[in-house]
């Protein structure tokens, strides 16, 4: 099942909101586990950003996932720095610098500004 951009996005503001609450909860293990979750999120709306941009044709390429993410705790949001694996399909896969800044925007269903 393929979700919209804006479904990607309303579970990447969950997925925030889990790990800013995992973090406040001083869970050392919940934070641990809910780190990562934001990250996935992000390659799926990353790709399906990259899929709707009309200026290039990014029909046979694709966001495999972020590596090696590194995520910074701010009052309003989160700012996120890793690894995006992509690929070309019939060739190699390739590593680039990402980064994002995640922000909290209220309009009315907790959703993230990116």
């Amino acid at each position: 099942m393929s979700l919209s951009g804006d479904e990607i996005e309303a579970k990447v503001a969950a997925d925030v909101r889990a790990f800013r609450d995992a973090r406040a909860s001083g869970d050392a293990a919940a934070t641990d586990e809910r780190r990562r979750w934001p990250a996935v999120g992000l390659a799926r709306l990353l790709d399906s950003c990259l899929r709707s941009d009309t200026t290039r044709d990014w029909q046979y390429e694709w966001i495999d996932d972020l590596i090696d993410e590194s995520v910074a705790v701010t009052p309003d949001g989160l700012d996120v720095f890793a690894l995006a694996i992509w690929g070309v399909e019939g060739t190699n896969q390739w590593i680039a610098p990402f980064e994002a800044s995640l922000r909290r925007e209220d309009r009315g269903g907790g959703s993230c500004a990116h």
